[in-house]
């Protein structure tokens, strides 16, 4: 019984941990698969998303959960924004400073960010506690904290929302059908113009949520961002271009690596695991688990 608990926790914690760095991952996907550039800023927006939640709770009692959706609200305008100023002027320019100026741009925004941040709410790490997210509930001896059932159930949700929108409506149709071939797109009557100003609020909104989601769950500091970055970074990569089922592969790939990792080992062995996975994985199907050629 107790070598069946030992198993169980480690999967119980990769499945809630990648759960969440999947939805996380979706909004980076969306992005670099529409606009063809590495947003190095997302990690920075995940740090900002955190730091609005926290301090809607602090100063206004706010229910994170509630303040999630604020932000997703809120980011979508922000991520419209963001494209008409760091990456839409130079969508004119040759295709390869088409991907590098952005990703110096989103690179400024980020390091901004991140010295705004330890400007104005200094390098201390920041936590909440929510009471009633802070109980739990046993299950064969295991507990499980509520807070992070009622996250892992509302990223399910998440995902299902997202799934239906990429499927079952125009602008998700046009989103996907971009990612893999932007001139068939365009010669069907996507306007891709359009297209990736609304694909990068969509991205940047994902992003914000997914970030709030964790503020009851974890503490924050101006430079989590980057530690963020580097794990969707990786789970987008993974799991395929474009694909929605492979951020949820390649999430739970990273979730169950890290839980079984610090369970059966040390912590601080999980970034190099990290980087021989995907290593590995690249070299067998460079398109990602569930990716596709473009």
């Amino acid at each position: 019984m107790l070598v069946s608990i030992d198993i169980i926790t480690p999967v119980v914690n990769g499945l809630m941990a990648g759960g969440i760095y999947g939805l996380a991952s979706l909004g980076l996907n969306i992005m670099f698969g529409t606009l063809r550039i590495l947003n190095v800023a997302h990690g920075a927006l995940m740090m900002i998303a955190l730091y609005f939640n926290y301090w809607l709770y602090t100063l206004y009692n706010v229910d994170p959960l509630i303040g999630a959706l604020i932000v997703l609200l809120l980011f979508f305008p922000i991520g419209m924004l963001l494209y008409q100023i760091l990456i839409n002027p130079f969508r004119r320019l040759k295709p390869l400073e088409q991907e590098l100026f952005p990703v110096i741009t989103t690179l400024g925004l980020a390091l901004i960010a991140e010295n705004l941040a330890l400007t104005f709410w200094s390098a201390d790490p920041r936590m909440i506690s929510v009471p009633y997210l802070q109980s739990g509930v046993k299950i064969l001896n295991l507990y499980i904290a509520s807070g992070r059932l009622v996250v892992f159930a509302i990223t399910i949700l998440a995902y299902l929302l997202i799934y239906s929108f990429l499927k079952y409506t125009y602008t998700g149709l046009a989103i996907k059908a971009f990612i893999q071939n932007p001139v068939a797109a365009s010669l069907m009557g996507v306007d891709i113009r359009k297209l990736p100003l609304v694909a990068s609020g969509i991205g940047v909104a994902i992003t914000g949520f997914s970030a709030s989601l964790l503020t009851p769950l974890i503490s924050i500091d101006p430079r989590v961002g980057w530690q963020f970055l580097l794990l969707t970074f990786v789970v987008v990569t993974l799991g395929g271009l474009g694909s929605v089922i492979g951020s949820v592969v390649g999430g739970l790939l990273i979730g169950f690596l890290e839980s079984f990792t610090v369970a059966y080992y040390k912590a601080m062995v999980f970034p190099v695991l990290l980087v021989l996975v995907f290593l590995l994985i690249l070299s067998v199907k460079p398109t990602g688990i569930w990716g596709f050629k473009a």
